[in-house]
Parts: structure tokens; sequence; C-alpha cells
């Protein structure tokens, strides 16, 4: 992406990508090919990550954690889908491979619409300099210490140690406990969302549902329960995640979130029936709180300079994690 640009690495990988896509379309694909071609998604998907979190620090200062948040959260948004779909193809007597065809569709579909809407003005981003680099700025002392007057939890040495912008405020040195903590914490719990959905059907018919009840109230309360959580944490009447004089607040906010999820995943296996769907939702709304308070915390850890280093390794952690 440094070399020849972020913009157009991602083009030539986006094409790839599709062809990849329609590979799984091959009559009578075997395991190993599927592995094969999981591998070529996930290889040419890596630019993306980063040209959005440059594209973001450009165009999307204000709005800059929303939208991360929102782009984890789709991960296993997405893939509980694609799983709803291909076995909705299956019960109507279809090939789920039929699933990959609307898939491929629907991305050439967007990256068509996003061209011609964007253009060059706004996709190609070599023409300006990044703004990614709240660290070369001059640093504003008086902003700095209003800023930890109204989060009120931050001592003289926080205040020390804050960059801060009209948007986001960035920590001077790197803070590699804090950031792996979050995001391996993080990536555990999307990988614990992206597989739920294997096992959630044969659960739920155990308990006696129907396998198109299942179907509805699984995909409810997997899209509603953590968009309602993160609208709370992404509110900012809460907390502030891309404020790094706030992230004592944050990680709080993370743990008491984490735990109220954690609890009543537990608890899940001696719900009764009536009360199993109702729980789930819940356990997923305080899920919903965890990404934009994680996702703030892992931009702004690593200081301005490694916003995009910071991006790569979190889609690495994601990755293994998920494999896991």
């Amino acid at each position: 992406c440094r070399t020849w640009g972020a913009s157009r690495v991602c083009a030539v990988c986006l094409v790839i990508d599709v062809i990849a896509i329609l590979m799984m379309m091959w009559p009578g694909i075997t395991l190993h090919q599927i592995y094969a071609v999981r591998f070529i998604v996930g290889f040419f998907e890596a630019p993306f990550l980063p040209y959005l979190q440059e594209w973001l620090a450009r165009f999307g200062k204000h709005t800059w954690n929303v939208w991360n948040a929102i782009l984890h959260a789709m991960v296993p948004v997405g893939e509980c889908l694609g799983y709803i779909v291909a076995q909705e193809l299956v019960e109507a007597g279809y090939s789920w491979q039929y699933a990959f065809a609307g898939q491929a569709a629907a991305l050439s579909l967007c990256s068509i619409a996003c061209c011609m809407y964007g253009g060059r003005k706004f996709l190609d981003l070599s023409f300006e300099k990044s703004q990614v680099f709240v660290a070369d700025e001059s640093l504003n002392s008086d902003s700095n210490s209003d800023a930890c007057k109204e989060g009120g939890d931050c001592d003289s040495s926080v205040m020390d140690e804050v960059i801060a912008d009209p948007e986001v405020e960035y920590p001077v040195t790197e803070k590699w406990a804090v950031y792996w903590a979050t995001n391996v914490s993080l990536s555990a719990q999307l990988g614990f969302l992206s597989g739920a959905k294997y096992v959630i059907r044969d659960y739920a018919r155990q308990r006696g549902f129907s396998v198109h009840f299942i179907v509805f109230a699984f995909s409810t309360v997997i899209l509603a329960g953590p968009a309602i959580g993160g609208i709370v944490a992404m509110s900012g009447s809460v907390i502030r995640p891309d404020q790094w004089s706030q992230h004592k607040k944050t990680i709080f906010f993370l743990a008491c979130t984490s735990s109220v999820a954690s609890g009543i995943a537990v608890m899940l296996p001696y719900t009764p029936s009536t009360a199993f769907w109702p729980a789930l939702f819940a356990c997923l709304v305080a899920a919903g709180g965890v990404y934009p308070a994680a996702q703030g915390i892992i931009n702004i850890a690593l200081t301005a300079n490694r916003v995009i280093d910071a991006s790569v390794y979190q889609v690495q952690c994601n990755n293994i994690l998920f494999a896991m």
C-alpha cells in the first residue's frame, strides 16, 4: 500500500477477491479446495482495513470510531447471515454454493457504486497528505487539561501523555500492553459470536424450536442486540473511546459489559426454553457495547503514527482466534 498507493492495491485485490469467491461455484469442489479459496480471499482482503483507516483519517475523523466499530461488528453479523442464507437455500432444494454467487454480486455492485459516487477525488488518497499523523501537530496543553477535567478520571501523568486534536486524542508513547489486552479480548468475543451460528441450530432444536423459528429468532437477536448495545457506547454519553484521556473509564466500561455478557452466556445452558431467546438477546446487547469501546482503545493505543499498523495487527489477531 505504501509503495503503489492504497487505493490502487485495493482495486486490484477487490477484482481478485470477486474472482476467488466465484471459484466456490465450481461443481464438486472439495474441502481442500475450499480451504485454498478461503486463503486466497483472506490474503487479498488484507489491504482493505489499512486503506479504510487512512481514508477515515482524512474524511471521517469526526466519526472514525463509529465506522471502525461498525466494520468489525459486521464480521460476525455477516458470517451469521451467510450461514443462515446457505441453510435456507439447502432447505429450498438449491445448492449452498449459490450463497457465494450472491455475495460476489453484492460485493461487485457495492464496489461499482462506491467508484461512481466517490470517484478518484475521494478514493485515491495519493493527492493529499494523510491527516492521520496527529502526533506531528503542536501540543495544546490547554486543550489537554480541559479534556482531563471533562473526563474527571485522569491524573497529571496522563495529562502529559495526551496529544489532542478536536476529534481524537492519542498517547505520546505506544501502549502495547493495553493494546494487546484489548485486541485479544475483542477478537475472542468476535470468535465466540462467529462460532455461535454453528451450534445454535442443533442446540435450539433440542429445546423444541422449529428450524424456521430458529432462523428468524437468531437473525433478530444477532442483528438487533449488538446494534442496541453499540449505540449506547457510541453515543458519547457514557464513554468517549476515541479520547485517550478517558481510557481508564473506557476500560472500566469494557470490563463491566464483557463481564455481564460472559455471565449471561455461562447461564444460557441452564436457562428455561421460554427465557432462552430473551437471555441470548440480553447477552448480545451487553456484548454489543464492547465493540466500539474496544475499537477506540485499539485505534489510538499505538499513537497516531501507527494507526495502520494497529489495524493490521488486529486483523491478524482476529484471524488467529477465529480459526481457533
